[in-house]
């Protein structure tokens, strides 16, 4: 039946706002599996699809995002894409993803971790920080400074980040760039997010000045920056990469700001 005049049809609820999120049982005893079979000498991809019966049975059981046909998110994101025999066609398995509406209720609503994450974007605010959009002329020489202020003083001098084919690529690619500085305008922290008008965009990267006292806080700060500009932008949720393979710290922060976990259909 066609929608009453002046209402539109509702859309199809997405099969991510429902994926589990980073809390689960099932999620924490899958990751714990994943990462003792990851540093036991098996390949990347295949040790933990093969080395583990419950991540297996958890990777089938997740909701999958279906990004056929946008090519801009896809190429931007260097997805770690196997050919289908778990799931079928090309797949990305077991990827991160925030529903933006969450990240506000996450920094928003009452409880323990809300309140530490306001701790860390008052004590950014407090420092100094600042966060702002950064123009096209500036994304190719600011990506080459924060990949500098990453390295150890042994390494200084080393090459920037990307081959010059995929620093191209990134610093065209459409979406939105954030920068930190602090108070004596400094760069703190970097990140960048491809989206093409859709309802998911992919972070490209997000990276943090090695020495910076700060370095911490600036990344709540970039992170919750880039949330308001993607809400913004009319993008629904934000892809992060495999969450088989974030360090637990990462697994943690990603946790705070109710990180889902699903699979992604190219």
């Amino acid at each position: 039946m066609a929608p009453a005049p002046g209402r539109q049809a509702e859309r199809p609820r997405p099969a991510w706002v429902d994926a589990p999120p980073l809390a689960a049982p099932a999620f924490d005893a899958a990751y714990a599996r994943a990462r003792r079979v990851l540093t036991t000498g098996w390949p990347a991809k295949v040790g933990p699809l093969l080395g583990s019966a419950p991540l297996l049975r958890f990777v089938r059981a997740l909701p999958t995002v279906d990004l056929r046909g946008q090519e801009q998110l896809i190429r931007s994101q260097h997805l770690d894409v196997d050919r289908g025999w778990l799931l079928g066609g090309r797949v990305a398995v077991a990827q991160s993803i925030v529903v933006l509406a969450d990240e506000r209720a996450a920094v928003e609503s009452s409880g323990a971790t809300p309140r530490r994450l306001r701790n860390q974007l008052a004590q950014a605010r407090r420092g100094g920080l600042t966060c702002a959009p950064v123009a096209a002329a500036e994304r190719e020489p600011l990506l080459a400074a924060i990949w500098a202020a990453m390295l150890p003083p042994e390494q200084a001098g080393l090459p920037v980040l990307l081959d010059e084919r995929r620093r191209g690529h990134t610093v065209r690619a459409p979406g939105t760039w954030l920068a930190v500085r602090d108070g004596e305008g400094r760069l703190v922290a970097l990140d960048m997010v491809v989206h093409d008008g859709g309802g998911l965009a992919r972070l490209g990267f997000m990276l943090a000045a090695r020495e910076h006292p700060l370095r911490k806080q600036a990344r709540y700060l970039l992170h919750h920056g880039m949330a308001d500009e993607l809400r913004a932008a009319g993008v629904a949720g934000m892809l992060s990469g495999s969450a088989l393979h974030l360090n637990p710290g990462m697994v943690n922060f990603q946790r705070w700001f109710n990180y889902r976990v699903v699979n992604v259909r190219v």
